[in-house]
């Protein structure tokens, strides 16, 4: 609308509103807002019909009686004219800012919408010169609405905050008074505040429309201005209850509530306010009518999109976080996967130094603090409003379940939700459960319940199998003494936590650690490319090529720090990993109480099988445990000294040492080993930042009295744990345990309770050895072939001459194989010196165990076939290049050995070392000790007792070999079939009827408990003694040395 349109229409208004000082326009006009929109003009005014009788009759609540009619009116809403005279200076005040917070708006270029001041008041006058302040409100605020219906330059935004404004001046004025104010005043102020609530409720019912914008576009620019803080909030109020009552509510604050969810969606953490959508719902559903409901949670959760169900079931995840209401508000994330945003504000350049990172971590910590505070007061005002706990408790569940892909091997992103989403619901349920839910108060049998929420029979069970479960759960439904209640919101609330920390941090660990192996892996493959490149630079097409996967690779490694930056923001955020510590402390204290122990007292569980309440419970708890355990130490060891955090850490060291050392509570072996790693990661030679960690695990009442022994126990039992790949398994596990072992030797108390139990335990103790020696055995003899053809494929590859005849491929193939045995030797060596060295300590104060006969030849053999690989004549094949590069240290492990063998000196070991007919020659002891003196690692006492066992052996070899042969001829019923050796204690095995030498067959059945000619299951108790064929043996082998 150009200027002079503008000043015609104006006129015309005026003139019918009775315009002109002299003429009485208040006689003229009748003050209603509704009349007043008819006379100036339908077409102007873009008047709408009402969209439902409710709309009609609020429209019709909103006009006023004219003052021809006031004397027909039983209460008018404003006196007569006569009491409100313009001579008052604070009426005075109140319209013309009134007036001048209109004017604000400028149009087509003019200072304002309105003429003069003084002509507007003056239209308003009867010819008293009394100011009808009624008629004259409806002609302003009808003006201004005018106006921005028809002009382009104005918005509904502009005309809402307009609204606000007036009625924010009118609240403002009684207050702003210094001295009291008249009756009439009162009356002003209140008409002019329900003027604007009138309008602004018409705007967003369609009833008066601004240009072409829709009641949707009306009701965004509302949302917008509440966001900002600028709408005025008790004008939303008083629209809000003019509306309960109709269901107006329903259609004019569905559309808002969506616009709110719609706004939520599209910030981010770099915005200014992130929090402000949140805020501003958390306002609303604040709000309480006279009756004290919250209107606000009513409507939305009979929002379709509330709950989302109907969607994809393989895709449930990822569909809930895009259509559900509330997960709008709850998507901030600083991971790069999530939103591009925080990447190209904090990390778009390369090389930030530690300083800029950790000032970029803090600033995007507290911002996800912040709006993380406000999600949380959200859902509690939710939970806290009876008619809504159940909606909000389903919600909660169905997130949870939705995404339980997450868990798998391999997800498809795509189908479940994002990473910030579901670590901002376990931020909320943290807030909502620690401190709140003490373990006392959860229900035990909720994993159990008919009517649980969260699905828990898909998982491994801790102890018993899922058919086992199943029919202890269908005994439990059909006690009758056993009553189902309603769980209530403490358990579930506990459950939910444990189940989303599953979800959750676990997901992210797992991911974070795949993507720092893959930026190492793809770091080491660039620089082998640019180390190569004088190479393959004088080959155009080769450099043609390589430079673009360098290209390619170099973009791709960049991408990869910066998402891994990013998820360092929230996976590594202090904060949340102190709140999952402390939480699991409470769990720690709930699987302790299932299994029967004493919370308070720590001790071992008081059965020897554990309740089916605990054996049921699924296995993921204490899994998910110990990997966040894991990854605690190796990445924020100092959180577990956090002063909050030493009564939870205390909590679950006493459940870690409790499970270890009560194996029958745990059926899967590698769930147990994974609580082994825990203390062995923990351990100071291998991470110097968990010293004090460490030592209350070593130091605690149960490990001082049990934790040596059951990793005994542990060390015998991990041989076996069905799964393919134990044989290799096994070697990992048992490292673990050695470097423990020899931290806990150390100490008085682990020391003596360890030799007083070997020395007690003696089947326990015996199959223990009898593991070292086979490992042993292994370990030393795979890294000695190792070196050997490290030693080969080294010296061809330093002789030129015979090098480059090979061909480029057969090069590159023993390129490879030497990678690989340079791996594999490694790895052994490392394994086998930790062993070596456990047989070491353990010796020199444990000595029969060691040399009882079923152990004692073995274990001779061993020593002596690695003493020869040492000091042998063929010794020089061991010797590598970069010998540090393997870990061999070949003195080292000859002091061992030596060690053991002094350690183990007595007539018993003697005879042992002399049975040895593979390894054991005159040439043997000598050969070491000249070894010995060269590498001056024995003091003169150790080497004068080695050059004794070594002239012990002898005189006993030499004696022994005329004995053999007398004994050569004997009968083979007489002789072990298995070992084909003369037997001098037969048994006979009842589960083939066959007969061995005892000492044969207790080796054998120390590595599997079975018989070796059918397999079947033989124990050491079975065996039957044959005392008449011994006699016979005896007998004749009298007769024979006659």
């Amino acid at each position: 609308m150009d200027e002079k349109t503008a000043d015609e229409v104006r006129k015309k208004r005026i003139a019918k509103l009775g315009g002109g000082n002299g003429e009485s326009g208040a006689k003229k006009h009748s003050g209603d807002f509704s009349q007043s929109s008819a006379d100036s003009g339908a077409a102007d005014l873009h008047l709408s019909t009402p969209a439902s009788s409710q709309t009609q009759s609020l429209s019709q609540s909103a006009t006023k009686p004219s003052p021809e009619s006031m004397d027909t009116e039983e209460k008018p809403s404003i006196p007569a004219p006569a009491s409100a005279i313009l001579s008052s200076t604070q009426i005075n005040q109140l319209i013309v800012s009134t007036i001048q917070d209109l004017m604000e708006i400028k149009l087509d270029g003019r200072d304002n919408i309105l003429p003069d001041i003084v002509q507007i008041m003056d239209t308003f006058k009867d010819a008293d010169g009394i100011l009808n302040v009624k008629m004259m409100l409806d002609y302003i605020l009808l003006e201004v609405v005018m106006y921005s219906a028809n002009n382009l330059q104005v918005t509904s935004e502009l005309v809402l905050a307009s609204l606000s404004s007036c009625y924010q001046t009118a609240s403002k004025f009684i207050f702003s008074q210094k001295k009291s104010v008249s009756a009439i005043e009162v009356e002003i102020v209140n008409e002019l505040k329900e003027k604007a609530a009138v309008v602004t409720l018409l705007l967003l019912d369609g009833t008066i429309s601004i240009k072409d914008e829709s009641c949707l576009s009306v009701s965004m620019s509302l949302v917008k201005l509440l966001i900002k803080k600028t709408f005025e909030w008790n004008l939303l109020c008083t629209i809000i209850s003019q509306t309960l009552a109709t269901s107006q509510f329903v259609s004019i604050f569905t559309p808002f509530m969506m616009n709110l969810m719609e706004c939520a969606s599209k910030l981010s953490l770099v915005d200014e306010n992130p929090d402000s959508c949140l805020k501003t719902l958390t306002d609303l559903i604040i709000f309480r009518d006279a009756s004290n409901r919250q209107p606000f949670i009513d409507l939305i959760i009979t929002f379709d999109n509330w709950n989302p169900t109907n969607i994809a079931q393989d895709s449930r995840g990822g569909e809930i976080q895009k259509l559900s209401f509330l997960a709008s508000f709850m998507s901030f994330s600083t991971f790069a996967e999530d939103t591009v945003q925080v990447v190209d504000k904090y990390f778009s350049s390369d090389g930030q130094d530690a300083r800029y990172l950790n000032d970029t971590y803090v600033l995007l910590r507290n911002s996800l603090r912040l709006v993380r505070l406000q999600m949380s007061e959200t859902i509690l005002n939710i939970l806290r409003y009876k008619e809504s706990r159940s909606s909000m408790i389903s919600l909660l569940a169905n997130f949870l379940e939705s995404n339980s892909k997450r868990t798998q091997m391999q997800v498809e992103e795509d189908k479940v939700s994002k990473d910030g989403f579901m670590l901002n619901l376990l931020s909320c349920l943290y807030d909502l459960c620690i401190d709140k839910i003490p373990y006392t108060k959860v229900d035990a049998f909720y994993p159990f319940h008919p009517c649980r929420k969260l699905k828990m029979n898909d998982c491994a069970r801790l102890k018993c199998t899922d058919s086992e479960a199943e029919k202890w759960m269908q005994s439990l439904s059909n006690d009758s003494s056993k009553q189902w209640t309603e769980p209530t919101f403490s358990t579930e609330c506990f459950f939910f936590t444990m189940r989303a920390i599953s979800l959750c941090i676990l997901p992210n660990i797992k991911k974070n650690n795949r993507r720092l192996r893959v930026i190492k892996e793809l770091s080491n493959v660039i620089k082998d490319l640019e180390r190569s490149k004088a190479v393959w630079q004088a080959n155009p097409r080769i450099k043609s090529r390589n430079e673009k996967i360098l290209k390619k690779w170099t973009s791709q490694l960049a991408r990869l720090k910066k998402a891994q930056l990013c998820a360092d923001a929230s996976v590594l955020d202090p904060e949340l990993l102190t709140k999952t510590l402390r939480f699991y402390g409470t769990m720690s204290l709930f699987l302790l109480s299932q299994a029967g122990c004493n919370t308070v007292l720590p001790n071992l569980p008081p059965t020897s099988e554990p309740p089916m309440k605990f054996s049921a419970l699924p296995e993921y708890i204490v899994d998910d445990m110990a990997d966040f355990m894991l990854f605690l130490i190796q990445n924020m060891p100092a959180t577990l000294a956090a002063t909050e955090c030493s009564k939870p850490v205390y909590d679950i060291i006493t459940l870690l040492v409790t499970l270890i050392c009560s194996p029958a509570y745990i059926k899967n072996p590698y769930l147990l080993a994974k609580l082994v790693e825990v203390m062995f990661t923990a351990n100071p030679s291998i991470q110097n930042s968990t010293n004090e960690f460490c030592r209350q695990i070593y130091e605690h009442p149960i490990a001082l009295d049990h934790l040596m022994a059951s990793l005994m126990i542990f060390y015998v039992d991990i041989e076996s744990t069905g799964s393919h790949n134990e044989f290799f398994d096994k070697f990992s596990i048992r490292y673990q345990i050695s470097v423990i072992f020899k931290t806990l030797w150390a100490n008085p108390s682990h020391k003596s309770q360890f030799i007083s139990t070997a020395n007690a335990a003696k089947s326990d103790f015996t199959r223990f050895v009898n593991m070292l020696t086979n490992d042993t055995t292994f370990l030393l003899d795979e890294s000695m072939d190792s070196l050997k053809t490290i030693n080969e494929l080294q010296t061809l590859m330093n002789n030129p001459t015979e090098w480059d005849k090979l061909s480029r491929e057969t090069q590159q193939s023993k390129q490879k194989h030497l990678a690989q045995e340079e791996r594999q030797c490694r790895s052994y060596l490392t394994l086998g010196s930790e062993t070596v060295e456990m047989f070491r300590y353990l010796t020199e104060y444990i000595c029969k165990p060691f040399l009882i006969p079923e152990l004692a030849d073995r274990l001779a053999a061993m020593l002596n076939f690695n003493l020869k690989q040492l000091c042998g004549p063929k010794c020089k094949n061991l010797k590598v290049m970069n010998s540090q590069k393997y870990g061999w240290e070949p003195k080292r492990l000859l002091d061992s050995l030596t060690a053991i063998y002094i350690n183990l000196d007595c007539e018993v070991f003697a005879a042992a070392l002399a049975n040895d007919e593979r390894s054991y020659h005159r040439d043997l002891f000598p050969d070491a000790l000249s070894k010995m003196k060269i590498a001056n690692i024995k003091s003169s006492i150790e080497i004068e007792k080695f050059v004794n066992l070594g002239k012990a052996v002898d005189e006993i070899v030499s004696s022994k070999a005329q004995t053999d042969i007398d004994l050569s001829d004997a009968p083979d019923e007489f002789k072990d079939p298995v070992m084909d050796t003369l037997m001098t204690d037969p048994v006979r095995l009842p589960t083939s009827n066959m007969v061995m030498d005892r000492k044969n067959i207790l080796r054998q059945l120390l590595n599997k408990p079975e018989d070796p000619f059918n397999r079947k299951c033989l124990r050491e108790e079975d065996l039957i003694d044959e005392t008449e064929l011994k006699s016979q043996i005896e007998q004749w082998i009298r007769s024979r040395q006659k």
